[in-house]
């Protein structure tokens, strides 16, 4: 069920997101993939997807990550919650679990207006230890420190 919910989770962010060659009626793999290169937070996002979802090329979670982090760099939040999700739940060698780093986005989506991102957080909080918890509200400090 958990994976599930990821999934129709991840496939909104995507089709909610996106004009020109990343939106879903338009798409061309190639020009999207561009504007991605081209540090475009949405087209970096929607590759994101892409690779998480093994949607028009190979199922890669690590190639998605590296995209998400890009456009969660620049304060994309639907990025920042798929973070979250991907490290909450693992993709095994190329996406381990990591607690510390969901919580991270968690908190990074929630305070960017995403409504399902600190009911997440919540629920994370009870796997975590509480030194788990102060690492990753460290980091998320040192995050706003270095995106005011």
């Amino acid at each position: 069920m958990k994976k599930i919910l990821l999934t129709l989770m991840l496939l909104f962010s995507f089709i909610s997101a996106y004009a020109d060659s990343c939106d879903e009626k338009n798409f061309d793999l190639a020009a999207c993939l561009l504007d991605a290169e081209q540090g475009r937070a949405d087209a970096q996002h929607a590759i994101g997807m892409l690779y998480a979802g093994g949607w028009g090329v190979a199922q890669d979670s690590k190639e998605a990550v590296k995209w998400f982090i890009l456009a969660a760099e620049q304060g994309h939040v639907n990025s920042q919650f798929s973070l979250g999700m991907l490290y909450e739940e693992g993709k095994g060698e190329r996406v381990p679990q990591d607690y510390v780093k969901a919580h991270l986005y968690f908190s990074l989506a929630a305070a960017n207006g995403n409504q399902y991102a600190t009911g997440n957080r919540a629920k994370l909080v009870k796997n975590m230890t509480p030194d788990q918890i102060e690492e990753a509200e460290d980091l998320a400090i040192q995050w706003a420190e270095r995106h005011p």
